[in-house]
C-alpha cells in the first residue's frame, strides 16, 4: 500500500464542512477554528458548545440531515457521525467531486487523516498512524508533550527575532547558518528553563556578532 503524503494546510478563510453534531464533531470543529477555517456544521442535533458557537456566528449551522449540496465550495470535509450509511454517502460524494474527506474511525473511507498534534506556539509536531491506531498516535503525542516543554515555544520566538535581525543585516548564507547553529548548539535551552533572560540576551548578542 502506498504511503500517505504528510502536509500542513493553511485553512484561514477556507470553507470546511463537519457532518455530525456530537462531542467528536465538536472537537473537530474547535481544532478547525484554531486554524481560522470557515466551518459549516450539518446535523439534526448539536452539542451545547456547538450551539453557542453557532449562536455567536463563529460557525454556520444547518439544522438537518446531510445532502450533497452541503459540499458546495468546501475544501475539505470531516464526517463524525455514528451512522454508517451517512458516513459512506459523504465519503462517496466527496471522492466523486475531488473534495478531501475524513470519516472518523473509518480509515478505509478517508482521503486524508488528522494526526495527533503537539503544539508549542508556532511549532507543531504531528504523529500519524494513517488511521491504523489513533490511540497510539495520541500516546506518542503525550510523550512528545513531556519531551518538548514550553521552553521550545520561547526558543522559537527568539529564533524568529534573530532571523529578522540577521536578514536586516544582509548577512551571507554561510554566516547565517553559523549564527543559527551556534545559538541552537549553545546552552540557551538551559538558560530559558532557568528564566535567565539577561543571560539569554547576552548569548544572542555574542552569537550574532560573529
Amino acid at each position: 500500500m502506498p504511503m500517505m503524503y504528510p502536509v500542513t494546510l493553511e485553512l484561514v478563510d477556507k470553507e470546511c464542512l463537519v457532518v455530525g453534531g456530537g462531542v467528536v464533531a465538536e472537537r473537530k470543529v474547535l481544532s478547525l477554528l484554531e486554524c481560522g477555517a470557515i466551518i459549516t456544521v450539518v446535523s439534526p442535533a448539536i452539542t451545547t458548545m456547538l450551539r453557542k458557537l453557532a449562536d455567536t456566528s463563529l460557525i454556520k449551522y444547518k439544522d438537518g440531515c446531510y445532502s450533497k449540496d452541503d459540499l458546495l465550495n468546501k475544501l475539505l470535509v470531516i464526517c463524525a457521525t455514528n451512522n454508517q450509511v451517512v458516513n459512506q454517502q459523504v465519503a462517496q460524494d466527496c471522492k466523486g467531486i475531488g473534495i478531501w474527506v475524513n470519516v472518523v474511525d473509518q480509515p478505509e473511507l478517508c482521503t486524508f487523516h488528522v494526526p495527533a498534534v503537539m503544539r508549542r506556539g508556532m511549532m507543531s509536531i504531528s504523529v500519524s498512524t494513517s488511521g491504523a491506531s489513533p490511540l497510539l498516535a495520541a500516546k506518542i503525542r503525550k510523550q512528545l508533550e513531556q519531551d518538548f516543554g514550553q521552553e521550545y515555544e520561547i526558543l522559537l520566538q527568539i529564533m524568529v527575532e534573530v532571523r529578522k535581525e540577521v536578514n536586516q543585516k544582509n548577512i551571507d548564507p554561510i554566516k547565517r547558518y553559523q549564527i543559527y547553529s551556534k545559538i541552537l548548539n549553545s546552552n540557551i535551552m538551559q538558560l530559558i528553563k532557568q528564566g535567565k533572560t539577561e543571560k539569554v540576551k547576552e548569548l544572542i548578542a555574542a552569537c550574532t556578532s560573529l
